[in-house]
């Protein structure tokens, strides 16, 4: 169903107001009934009437310098009339409430400074009404131009936190989207890998050592649970990936394929991680994973060396194989892990000269529990 047209935009915050405005009319319309007014008289201020109304409304559906030819026709229609009508003073208060909607700052101030003194113009052709018309102009204009303008600019203020709030809200989105990405990149890739290697690891035993091979058909459906339960976790935000958590599964998914781990000073690890953030203590569970899991996908090696240390306000994990090493490509897993310690106030460094080394280095927290920098 076709609706009909309106006087004014669709804007909540204007409402019926521009409506109300119009009350200042009224002495404008009533100075021809108690003046002695010529048919010639009638005439001009009827057409003052008619002219005013379309450039009033049009005013609402402008903004920015479309509004200044409807400032200054209602300042020519002002200067036109005030000799005639007194209270036609009334346009140039129109004209610098528009001002509000299309310049702001000095500029505004310059545009009503100059509607007050053209007004105060107009108002000395009024002949006996001239010093209620000039008092008129003096006050109201300016008044009136500098609220509409303090509401405009409060507007446009609005308006900017407003887009800066959708806009945070949307990085935000990307970056929760970015984390659950690297996390089940990261959660999953060592998972998958453990159940390919368990997986095939049975097929080859499954003739010659049934039950070694349906012990390792339970691990895989072990891990299987396991990591349904940590992208559960992910998804959700919780973070409860630990040093010690890690270090054990890392033991499990190296054995089975096939690399000796060495991890030093296993009781220092647990002092050294107690000084962590959770934060902190994640991101390096997490970039230690990726070391496991890289080291079982690519680097063909046999001994691997784990080391966690405290060292002064920074706790240093190193994670070094004897494989083929070579040329370390960042990809999505490096990448992530990159991420996650830059957040935690750390630093992170890759080599492939001597097979693969990699070296975390996160703050320990503060006295209060902040991390230290």
């Amino acid at each position: 169903m076709p609706t009909s047209p309106s006087l004014l935009p669709p804007d909540r915050a204007l409402g019926w107001r521009p409506y109300a405005w119009l009350v200042y009319l009224s002495a404008y319309i009533a100075f021809p009934f108690v003046a002695r007014t010529s048919p010639a008289q009638w005439a001009l201020h009827v057409a003052g009437f008619v002219v005013f109304l379309p450039l009033y409304f049009a005013g609402y559906w402008v903004d920015g310098a479309r509004r200044l030819p409807i400032v200054l026709g209602l300042v020519g229609l002002g200067t036109a009339l005030t000799w005639l009508n007194p209270a036609a003073a009334v346009f140039f208060v129109y004209a610098a409430s528009f001002i509000g909607g299309s310049r702001t700052g000095r500029e505004a101030t310059l545009w009503i400074a100059g509607i007050t003194l053209a007004g105060l113009a107009a108002a000395l052709s009024a002949g006996m009404w001239a010093p209620f018309s000039a008092v008129f102009v003096a006050v109201f204009v300016p008044l009136i131009g500098f609220v509409n303008l303090h509401d405009a600019e409060v507007r446009w203020r609005d308006a900017s936190l407003r887009m800066a709030h959708d806009e945070i809200a949307r990085l935000a989105a990307l970056a929760e989207r970015d984390r659950i990405a690297a996390d089940l990149h990261d959660l999953l890739g060592q998972s998958l890998s453990v159940i390919t290697l368990k997986a095939d690891l049975a097929a080859r035993l499954i003739d010659r050592d049934p039950a070694r091979a349906a012990a390792e058909v339970k691990d895989v459906a072990k891990v299987s649970r396991q990591a349904l339960a940590e992208v559960r976790q992910a998804v959700q935000g919780f973070r409860t990936a630990t040093m010690e958590g890690e270090l054990s599964r890392a033991r499990s998914v190296l054995a089975s394929a096939g690399v000796d781990l060495h991890v030093d000073a296993a009781a220092a690890t647990r002092i050294a991680t107690g000084a962590l953030t959770r934060e902190a203590e994640y991101a390096l569970a997490l970039a230690l994973r990726e070391a496991v899991t890289n080291i079982v996908r690519h680097a063909g090696a046999r001994h691997c060396t784990v080391s966690i240390a405290r060292e002064g306000t920074a706790v240093r994990l190193v994670v070094q194989d004897d494989g083929v090493g070579g040329d370390v490509t960042a990809g999505s897993g490096l990448t992530g892990m990159k991420r996650r310690i830059e957040v935690a106030g750390g630093t992170i460094s890759w080599s492939g000269a001597q097979g693969v080394r990699l070296e975390a280095v996160v703050p320990v927290k503060g006295p209060e529990g902040a991390a230290h920098a």
